[in-house]
C-alpha cells in the first residue's frame, strides 16, 4: 500500500513537480487505506486501478507535459498580473 503511494508520489513529482507530487502522494495514501479497509472489494479494486490508471497515463503523457511546460517562462504568468496591476494603477483616476 505505501509502496503504490511512494510511486504515485515519484511519478507525479517526476513529471510535474514536488508539490503536485506531495499533493498526488498524499491523496493515494489515503484512498489506499480506504480501500484497505472497505469491506467491499470492487471499491478496492476501483481504487487500485485508479492509481495503476494515474500512473500508466502520467507515465505515457508525462514527457509531453513536460516539453509543454518547458516551452513557456516560469515567470510569465507573474508578469501578466504585474502588467494588468500596472495598467488598472495607471488607470485608477
Amino acid at each position: 500500500m505505501l509502496i503504490v503511494a511512494l510511486v504515485v508520489f515519484a511519478v507525479t513529482a517526476w513529471f510535474l513537480g514536488l508539490k503536485p507530487g506531495m499533493m498526488a502522494g498524499g491523496v493515494s495514501l489515503g484512498l489506499l487505506v480506504v480501500a484497505g479497509l472497505m469491506p467491499l472489494a470492487p471499491i478496492g479494486i476501483a481504487i487500485y486501478l485508479l492509481h495503476v490508471a494515474w500512473i500508466a497515463g502520467l507515465w505515457y503523457l508525462g514527457g509531453k507535459v513536460q516539453r509543454a511546460r518547458a516551452r513557456t517562462r516560469p515567470w510569465s504568468q507573474a508578469q501578466g498580473w504585474v502588467m494588468r496591476g500596472w495598467s488598472l494603477w495607471n488607470k485608477r483616476k
